[in-house]
């Protein structure tokens, strides 16, 4: 989703100046391994191969493209941040790049980028951004949010995550295995009551939950922490 607009693989992307520039980007901070330009040299996080495979099939060399825009810093990837950002030289200018869980990526920008122009993030441009991650994780789709920052002199790294510039959204699928929903009939025939446990955003877990034939009620780590042993 960039632009305004969602774009697909097979729709022309190699025209579309805005989805390889968030594929570039998605190719930066990533820590998956390119060998000979192939998609099935492509190694690391199931993720990040995903997105520099993407890269690959639209038309990009993910490894030049880091060449020319080398790494110089990170702030890594954790599970409470929910992003990582890598701290990239190009032209003699620094510029950060983030991907993550849309909600944080977000909270750390100020506007949102719709081809040259720059949004508010208050205005109805960027609203529509969360519209949209919830219309596709409510599909199904794994959904990862993307800013970037050109960093003034003297900006520390502990600072380059703020006042972002939103790019767009990159949405991933992982569906099901085939005979998953059989096995889980079977079980549940059984007498076995099944359970899925996801580090996925809920509403993409209750989508896939529900192509399995599990019940569609999420309880957050969150929420079940605060739960007393007898209520659990």
């Amino acid at each position: 989703y960039v632009g305004g607009q969602m774009v697909g693989l097979s729709q022309g992307i190699k025209e579309n100046n805005a989805a390889l520039e968030l594929l570039r980007v998605a190719s930066l901070c990533n820590e998956a391994t390119v060998g000979n330009k192939a998609d099935s040299d492509v190694h690391g996080d199931p993720v990040d191969t995903a997105l520099v495979k993407a890269a690959l099939l639209a038309g990009l060399d993910p490894e030049q493209v880091r060449k020319d825009t080398p790494r110089v810093n990170e702030i890594p990837f954790s599970s409470e941040r929910k992003m990582m950002t890598t701290i990239h030289t190009r032209d003699g200018k620094n510029f950060a790049f983030t991907k993550g869980a849309p909600g944080p990526v977000l909270a750390h920008c100020t506007c949102c980028q719709e081809g040259t122009q720059e949004y508010a993030l208050a205005d109805s441009h960027c609203q529509a951004i969360r519209q949209r991650v919830t219309e596709l994780q409510g599909q199904g789709f794994y959904v990862l949010g993307v800013a970037s920052r050109e960093l003034p002199t003297g900006v520390s790294v502990d600072q380059a995550e703020n006042e972002m510039t939103f790019v767009g959204l990159l949405a991933l699928i992982d569906p099901p295995r085939p005979g998953a929903a059989e096995a889980i009939g079977r079980a549940q025939g059984a007498g076995i009551r099944v359970v899925m446990i996801t580090g996925d955003n809920g509403l993409t877990a209750q989508a896939i939950a529900k192509t399995l034939g599990i019940g569609g009620r999420v309880m957050d780590a969150r929420e079940m922490g605060s739960l007393t042993a007898p209520a659990l």
